[in-house]
Order: C-alpha cells, then sequence, then structure tokens
C-alpha cells in the first residue's frame, strides 16, 4: 500500500510517498498500529493516509518548520524535534534534536511494537543509523518496518564515504533481521560548477523474518540483538 505523496515540482513523478506491506506476517493492524515518523517539511501526507487508512497513532517529528508542539488530529502528535545522534533540547539550542532511546523513552514507548518506522530527514539518517546501530540496536527489535529515504549528498569527494558509510549500515540492518523489500530512484540534483550532488532513494525495510540471531555478511561480524 501506498502511504502519502505528492507531484514533485511540476513533473509526474511521486515525492514523499511510502510504501509498506500489509501482508499477514507484518501484523499491522489497522486502528491498533503505531507510526513514528522523522521528517515532515511541508508535506503531511504520509501521516494523514496513515490516520485516514489505517487508524494509527502517529508519532510526527521535524524541528525545521515554524509549528510549535501540537496535536494536528485525534491520532497524530507533532513534536518540534529532530532525530539525531545526541541530545540537544536544552533551552539554547535553536534547532532541537534527540536520539531515538531517549524520544521512545520520553513518550513511554521503549519497550513498545513500532509497526512503522518513517525516517525522511533530508541526510540525517546516517547520524540516526551510527546511533541505533551502533549504540541501541536492541530497539530494532520492535520495529516491524522501515520506510525512508536516504539521501547522498554534498561535494563529490564526499560521496564515496556516504556510499561506505551507508553500505555498512543496510548491512547492519541485514544482520539485525531486515529485509530490502523496495527501493526506487527519487531524484537527483547534479550541480558541475559547484561540485555537488544530491541523490535521494526511497528504501523499504521489513523485519518480519524473525531470525535476529549472529549472521556473518562480508566483512563484517553481526551481533547478536535477540
Amino acid at each position: 500500500m501506498m502511504l502519502g505523496g505528492r507531484l514533485y515540482h511540476k513533473t509526474s513523478k511521486i515525492d514523499g510517498d511510502k510504501w509498506v506491506c500489509l501482508d499477514k506476517q507484518f501484523n499491522i493492524s489497522p486502528r491498533r498500529c503505531l507510526i513514528f515518523s522523522f521528517g515532515i517539511g511541508a508535506d503531511w501526507s504520509f501521516e494523514d493516509e496513515a490516520e485516514g487508512k489505517l487508524g494509527c497513532k502517529v508519532f510526527a517529528f521535524d524541528p525545521t518548520i515554524k509549528e510549535d508542539t501540537h496535536n494536528r488530529t485525534e491520532n497524530i502528535r507533532f513534536f518540534n524535534l529532530g532525530i539525531s545522534d545526541f541530545n540537544k533540547t536544552g533551552p539554547n539550542f535553536k534547532v532541537k534534536t534527540n536520539r531515538y532511546c531517549n524520544i521512545l523513552n520520553g513518550l513511554g514507548h521503549l519497550n513498545s511494537i513500532i509497526d512503522i518506522l518513517k525516517i525522511d530527514v533530508e541526510g540525517s539518517e546516517l547520524r540516526f543509523f551510527r546511533d541505533v546501530l551502533e549504540e541501541t540496536p536492541n530497539l530494532l527489535k520492535n520495529v516491524k518496518f522501515i520506510a525512508m529515504e536516504v539521501h547522498i549528498g554534498g561535494k563529490i569527494t564526499e560521496i564515496g564515504r556516504s556510499h561506505r558509510l551507508f553500505w555498512k549500515y543496510f548491512q547492519l540492518l541485514d544482520c539485525f533481521g531486515f529485509k530490502l523489500q523496495r527501493t526506487q530512484a527519487h531524484y537527483s540534483r547534479i550541480s558541475y560548477t559547484s561540485g555537488s550532488q544530491t541523490m535521494g532513494r526511497e528504501i523499504n525495510f521489513d523485519g518480519s523474518q524473525g531470525h535476529r540471531n549472529i549472521i556473518m555478511l562480508s566483512v563484517f561480524q553481526c551481533i547478536s540483538v535477540a
């Protein structure tokens, strides 16, 4: 099922859509599902359709839009807060971020089953990966499905480093029982004069396989999160 999405500028391409699988093994039950959504921008289509089509409870986060923390609807709660690998919520910080584990704990969902984890944070996904996969991988046991957009950008000389990090973290996701379900190119923005490039790709992982024990994958030794 496609949730959300809108036409990208004046093209026929859809931007912001996320695909989720409702097959029996995922056990995503309408009106009893829980979603954590990081990255909104000006597009609430995913969150609104998750509530409208599935009746999910949605916690939405974005520190870059000029909205205070509030209840958007009965089932959608918005927080002016971003995801990162450190706590930056003090009064001196204009853009506030926090770690995934702290956000879950603060909302009383540290041990809750997360049906869908949406991540579309314009490049900060590497910070999320580093924190969760290297520091708190046990939290992934409670995630059924990850729908995300990855951004590989910056200077041309930095793209190789980004590729290596994403490759490492995608392998670790495999180690922890997640399997790639769907991927699609989003868009590319290339500027040869400035030497910069940004590429986006929608990626979905599911954690329904159940094999969350020790797996050896290429040069990485995976740890058990069972």
